[in-house]
């Protein structure tokens, strides 16, 4: 069962949504409206990695890694700067990694081991950039792989 946690909104800037610290918000509390709607698009296609793992579809998963990887790849870092600039070269080289798993995966196992290590890189993104894709939601499910349990972001707040 998915229990929803936290919801991350458009903008870094306000508190009590993003995560971001009050230091981070008061160092560089705007960013690059263009750079947001980049990075939009990286979480629109997570969100099709997740509705297609939600139908249990691992090859649909696959190439919408895929697609991900190249939304990734057309993000122009150059639209932030100083220790934005910083975190955002580190958080897309975790973000290609992840999603380079989950396009490689055989199989549906596979496929949501990697998908949950892409997504503690995702939830880290908005965390610190927000996202122009709208509210994104966290969401956990403590009994997945043994117990362990497992958070991804969906882009409602109805289960999945």
């Amino acid at each position: 069962m998915a229990v929803w946690l936290t919801e991350y909104s458009k903008r870094r800037g306000e508190p009590a949504r993003t995560g971001v610290t009050a230091e981070e918000r008061t160092t560089n509390p705007v960013v690059n409206p263009e750079f947001l709607a980049q990075v939009g698009r990286v979480v629109d296609d997570y969100l099709g990695i997740q509705s297609a793992l939600a139908a249990d579809d691992a090859a649909k998963a696959a190439t919408a890694a895929k697609d991900t990887l190249a939304t990734l790849a057309s993000v122009d870092m150059e639209l932030v700067t100083g220790d934005d600039h910083v975190a955002w070269m580190e958080r897309a080289e975790a973000l290609k990694s992840a999603l380079s798993k989950v396009a490689q995966a055989d199989g549906l196992e596979t496929s949501r081991a990697a998908f949950a290590q892409l997504s503690e890189q995702m939830m880290a993104a908005a965390k610190r950039f927000g996202s122009s894709a709208g509210p994104l939601y966290q969401f956990k499910c403590p009994m997945a792989f043994d117990g362990r349990g497992a958070i991804w972001l969906q882009g409602r707040k109805g289960g999945v």
